[in-house]
C-alpha cells in the first residue's frame, strides 16, 4: 500500500510541474539538469559517437526444458568517425558476433565499402522445440559469414549522429558445418558441411530522437532485408518422427524478406512529454527455407538501438524457439517517465505467425506448419541505476505459447528478463 501511494504521489507532483511550465524529456547525449527531492542534479553532456557497453542478464522462461534460465550478454561497439564518414558497430560475445564496418573513401564520390562478419560458433548443441517439446534432432551447428560490397547514406532529420539514411548491397560467402551430439536419434542423418553465398541487399532509415536511457521517444525508424542462399553442395538430412526427412535439392537456394516499422510519439490529447507511445510492425516472408536458412524469432529483451529494432521478437518464447517461413508482429507501447531516469513501460504484442504444431493431439510425431495467432503482454520498468548504468526488470505473459506441461500441450506461458548495462 505504501508503494502505491508513493507512485501516486509522483504523478500527483509530476502533474504539478506540468501545470506550472511544460515539461521536457532529457535527451540522449544532452547535458541534463534538475532538483530531484530537494538536491540538484547535473548530468553531463555524453559522445555519442564513441560508445562501448557492457550488456549482461537472465532470461527466465519457466515451462520448457533445457531453456529455465539463460544467461545472455554481449560488448556494444558503436563508433562514428570522420563526420560519418566511417561507422563500426558491433555486438562482441566471441561465441556469437555481428560486426559492420563502412567506409566513404574520397574517390568514390558519397559511395561507401561496406564489410561484415557474423558468426554463431555455439559450442552447445541445438535442439528445435514444438508446442514446448524438445525434439530429438540436436545437432552442434555453427555458420560464419563474412561479407563486403557497396552502400550509401546520408543524414537525417533531426541530426542526431544515428539518424541515417542507409542502403547497402552485400555478398556474404560463409560456411555450414555440423556434427552429431549424444542426443541425436541413432538413425537421423546429418547435414553436410557446406559453403553458402548470400546476396544480401539491406535499407535502413531512422529519424529517431532518443531519450536519456536510449528509449524511442519521438520519430520514426525502417527498413528491410532481402537475402538470396545458394548451398551448392547440400543433400537430404534428418529423418526425425516430428519432422520426417529434408530434402536438400528443394532447399539449396533460398530466399528471404523482412521488413519493419517502428514510430513514436506522444499521446493523442494529452500534452504530456512524460506519456508517450511506441508502435512496431514487423513482417518477414521465406521460401524454399529450412531448419538453417528459416526466419527465426526469439524473446528476450527488447531494442531501441537503431540497428536493434529491426529485430523481431516474440515475447515470453525461448531463443530459437520458433523457425518459420512466415510471420507478422505489431505491438503498442505506453511509457510512462515517472523520473528523468526511471521509465514505466506496458507493451500488448499480437503476433501472426507459421509455426510447427504436431498434427494430432498427442504431443509426439509428426508436425507440420499452423498459422496461428499468439497475443500476449508486458509490464516493464527502465531505470538508472547504480554506477552510472541503466536497469531494466520485464515480466511478460504470453496467452499463444504452448508449453508441455506433465506430458500436456497448454497454451499460455510467462518469461522475466532482469537485464543490466554499463557504458564505459
Amino acid at each position: 500500500m505504501a508503494g502505491a501511494v508513493a507512485l501516486g504521489g509522483l504523478f500527483f507532483l509530476s502533474g504539478l510541474a506540468h501545470a506550472e511550465e511544460p515539461y521536457h524529456t532529457p535527451l540522449a547525449g544532452d547535458a541534463y539538469h534538475t532538483v530531484l527531492f530537494g538536491r540538484e542534479v547535473d548530468v553531463p553532456a555524453r559522445d555519442r559517437t564513441n560508445l562501448t557497453a557492457l550488456n549482461l542478464g537472465l532470461y527466465y522462461v519457466p515451462d520448457i526444458k533445457g531453456e529455465l534460465i539463460q544467461p545472455f550478454g554481449a560488448i556494444y561497439l558503436w563508433r562514428n568517425m570522420d563526420d560519418g564518414t566511417s561507422i563500426l558497430r558491433g555486438v562482441l560475445v566471441g561465441i556469437y558476433d555481428d560486426i559492420r564496418y563502412s567506409v566513404a573513401p574520397s574517390a568514390l564520390g558519397g559511395a561507401k565499402l561496406v564489410f561484415t562478419l557474423h558468426n554463431f560458433t555455439v559450442p552447445v548443441a541445438q535442439s528445435e522445440y514444438v508446442e514446448g517439446v524438445e525434439i530429438d534432432d540436436s545437432l552442434y551447428w555453427m555458420q560464419m559469414n563474412l561479407g563486403f560490397g557497396m552502400g550509401y547514406s546520408i543524414q537525417l532529420n533531426p541530426g542526431h549522429q544515428d539518424n541515417l539514411f542507409d542502403l547497402s548491397l552485400l555478398y556474404e560467402p560463409g560456411l555450414l558445418t555440423f556434427r552429431k551430439s549424444s542426443d541425436t536419434l541413432p538413425g537421423y542423418r546429418i547435414p553436410q558441411n557446406t559453403y553458402e553465398g548470400r546476396v544480401h541487399l539491406r535499407v535502413r532509415t531512422d529519424s529517431m530522437t532518443r531519450n536519456i536511457m536510449e528509449l524511442a521517444h519521438h520519430g520514426f525508424s525502417a527498413g528491410a532485408d532481402v537475402i538470396y542462399g545458394n548451398r551448392p553442395d547440400w543433400n537430404d538430412w534428418g529423418g526425425d518422427p516430428t519432422f520426417g526427412m529434408s530434402g536438400g535439392a528443394a532447399h539449396r537456394n533460398w530466399l528471404t524478406a523482412t521488413a519493419y516499422l517502428v514510430a513514436a510519439g506522444g499521446v493523442p490529447f494529452v500534452h504530456d512529454e512524460r506519456q508517450r507511445l511506441i508502435a512496431q510492425l514487423h513482417a518477414g516472408v521465406g521460401s524454399h527455407v529450412d531448419r538453417f536458412s528459416a526466419l527465426r524469432i526469439n524473446g528476450g529483451i527488447f531494442g531501441d538501438e537503431a540497428e536493434d529494432l529491426s529485430r523481431a521478437s516474440l515475447p515470453a518464447a525461448a531463443f530459437n524457439e520458433f523457425f518459420t517461413d512466415l510471420y507478422t508482429i505489431g505491438s503498442l507501447e505506453y511509457r510512462y517517465e515517472l523520473l528523468f531516469f526511471l521509465y514505466l513501460r506496458l507493451r500488448g504484442h499480437i503476433a501472426f505467425i507459421d509455426r510447427y504444431r504436431f498434427d494430432t493431439s498427442s504431443i509426439q510425431g509428426p508436425a507440420s506448419y499452423q498459422f496461428d495467432t499468439i497475443p500476449s503482454v508486458t509490464a516493464a520498468i527502465t531505470s538508472g541505476f547504480m554506477w552510472n548504468s541503466e536497469l531494466d526488470v520485464y515480466y511478460t505473459h504470453s496467452f499463444g505459447v504452448l508449453r508441455d506441461i506433465d506430458g500436456n500441450s497448454r497454451f499460455g506461458g510467462n518469461a522475466v528478463v532482469l537485464a543490466w548495462s554499463k557504458e564505459f
